[in-house]
């Protein structure tokens, strides 16, 4: 795992080194290892490495035969074996064993479309001398993260934004279009970001800049609606040999692997699989709240315990959340999404102290076999919302609010809406308060353009699945990458290899959803591997108990009461007071709300004003 950064002039202005090494060096954490950088006819790239394969040989950027190739590259190729046995075959000659050679032998038979032979994780950027053409690709799902900005007359790009920050001249300034999407969502779905001027590659897209003309493609989505690949008995036998086939290829290392254990079916799902390639006693890692019902440790345990792993665990404070919180926003980039951010970090800081540099985790498997608890619900709205008479809907929910049944009164009140509000209402708490918070607010968010993309033929589950694929996910990954790599740790999703992905993607419903429970076809595989208990158990999905803690601790919240919090021109401040006041009173519905907001203000203070905690 690594950290890339460069920049390309469009104009006649030279590259100065010091200003890569700036760029390169404030991701230090991403690659402690090796440092590497590269200065060519205005060109400049930089590269830090976490050695993963071939220690000693791995040295970025890295050049083809000739050198009229340059690549910088963050990720891992999983079967970069088979691709440079095949380009051997063809002649070509490698000076390496690693995977990152291989990107530069592709491109000199396959030129961009080398992006389709590739099964891994990866972000990269490659200049091609000859042609004067940079080439910069992101994999299919988003697991490694990309960046860019044009500006002055330069192209610039990284691995993460504060490493664009740190270029000669440029201006910091708030993206406010994008606030309503971060009070909604927690986090900037789509190619924007937080940040006036810089913008995401977006999953499974390649960009293209030659004679000054960016040209973005994408190379790879999932079909919408899924192509059904039918009912048949030897499906769960595929699953099974997808899993073990991908949970293999994500062993390859030439250093400790271990694994995040939550004690869920997907991380539990991994340490079988993992232990069957194996043989051998892995690592795992879990994290534990003193509150029982916020605790999963013990069902992390009953895995541990059952596959005879060295299990590692740590119990997280209010006191370890609080000190972390501004650093973790740092690492972030943008404000954090989710609480569990931090805990993360810990978790991977502590496979770090115990010589583990990479991890497999589960994430990705409640996307692609409708995990999640807002799914069944969703289904159920958008499939009966049609059928549902408007003139009896009005009158229920006029009856509802007499008689102050509030929780039917939004029921009915959704079967009035459009297929794609009722999406937007599932997928957020704050829709009603957006407009409250916000001195403007921008109507139009990622979600609502993803569902302009999505045909009237595709089924509910189907529709939230991509929405999920697309935004939720993402996120998810950007949380999982920039923590775990503020501890030097390269995390791995192996439910995410896009073999499996397509074909999970295009099974029948009945494997994924039956009324309220998800993840059909994966629970009753695993049914045959690990204890009913766990298989069974009600999801908890990593709860941090943010809102017992934020409740009791009344300093942390005093930031949103300062008057330079209150007075920003882009929020309501009499609104932010309310939300406090009502929320330090005892109402916890506010809970996540306070926290996006809260995240917001420390963000401005560390990246706009240079307040350090």
């Amino acid at each position: 795992m690594c950290g890339i950064c460069g920049i390309l002039s469009l104009s006649s202005i030279p590259i100065d080194s010091q200003e890569i090494l700036r760029m390169r060096d404030i991701m230090f954490h991403r690659g402690p290892d090796d440092e590497g950088i590269f200065l060519g006819e205005g060109i400049g790239l930089g590269h830090r490495r976490l050695s993963i394969i071939d220690l000693e040989m791995g040295h970025q950027p890295m050049f083809n035969e000739d050198r009229s190739v340059v690549v910088v590259y963050n990720g891992e190729i999983y079967n970069y074996v088979e691709l440079k046995k095949q380009s051997e075959e063809k002649g070509h000659r490698y000076a390496t064993n690693s995977d990152t050679e291989v990107i530069l032998h592709l491109y000199e038979e396959d030129g961009v479309n080398l992006v389709s032979k590739l099964k891994g994780m990866f972000a990269f950027a490659l200049w091609d001398r000859k042609k004067r053409l940079l080439f910069l690709a992101r994999d299919r799902l988003g697991i490694k993260p990309l960046y860019y900005s044009q500006y002055g007359g330069r192209f610039i790009f990284a691995s993460e934004i504060k490493s664009i920050l740190e270029s000669d001249g440029f201006e910091r300034e708030i993206n406010t279009d994008e606030l309503t999407c971060f009070i909604l969502y927690g986090y900037v779905y789509g190619e924007r970001t937080l940040f006036q001027n810089i913008y995401k590659l977006l999953p499974g897209h390649i960009l293209l800049l030659k004679n000054g003309k960016i040209n973005i493609q994408k190379y790879w989505d999932v079909p919408i609606p899924p192509n059904a690949i039918g009912e048949n008995k030897e499906l769960h036998q595929r699953l099974d040999e997808l899993l073990q086939e991908s949970v293999k290829s994500h062993l390859m290392s030439d250093v400790p692997v271990g694994v995040f254990l939550s004690g869920g079916l997907d991380s539990s799902t991994i340490v079988y699989y993992m232990t069957r390639m194996n043989h051998q006693r892995p690592d795992t890692f879990s994290v534990g709240f003193g509150k029982p019902s916020f605790n999963e440790l013990k069902y992390a345990k009953i895995i541990a315990d059952h596959f005879h792993t060295h299990h590692h665990s740590l119990i997280f404070t209010e006191e370890s959340f609080l000190q972390f919180l501004t650093k973790m926003i740092w690492h972030n980039d943008e404000p954090l999404s989710d609480p569990a951010s931090i805990p993360i970090y810990c978790l991977a800081k502590l496979a770090k102290e115990n010589n583990v540099s990479v991890l497999l985790c589960g994430e990705g498997a409640d996307e692609l076999f409708a995990g999640y608890s807002n799914y069944p619900a969703f289904v159920r709205d958008a499939t009966l919302a049609p059928f549902v008479p408007k003139f009896m809907i009005h009158s229920l929910s006029k009856i509802f609010s007499v008689i102050k049944l509030n929780h039917f009164v939004e029921i009915a009140e959704r079967y009035q809406m459009s297929l794609k509000d009722i999406l937007e209402r599932h997928m957020t708490k704050e829709s009603d308060r957006v407009n409250l918070i916000l001195s403007s607010n921008k109507q139009e968010t990622y979600i609502g353009s993803l569902f302009s993309q999505i045909r009237s033929n595709t089924d509910p589950l189907s529709m939230i699945l991509y929405i999920g694929l697309k935004a939720s996910l993402v996120s998810l990954l950007m949380r999982q990458d920039k923590m775990s790599m503020a501890a030097s740790v390269e995390t791995r999703v192996p439910f995410l290899d896009h073999d499996l992905v397509e074909f999970v993607w295009n099974l029948p419903n009945q494997y994924k959803l039956k009324g309220r429970k998800g993840k059909i076809l994966l629970k009753t595989l695993a049914l045959n591997y690990l204890p009913q208990e766990i298989v069974n158990r009600k999801k908890m999905g990593f709860p941090v108990p943010t809102t017992l803690w934020f409740s009791q601790n009344k300093n942390i919240l005093g930031f949103l009461k300062e008057k330079r919090s209150t007075e920003r021109p882009y929020f309501n401040g009499r609104e932010i007071l309310n939300i406090v006041d009502n929320y330090e009173k005892g109402d916890l519905s506010y809970g996540s709300l306070v926290w996006k907001l809260l995240n917001l203000e420390l963000w401005i203070r560390i990246y706009f004003e240079n307040e350090r905690y």
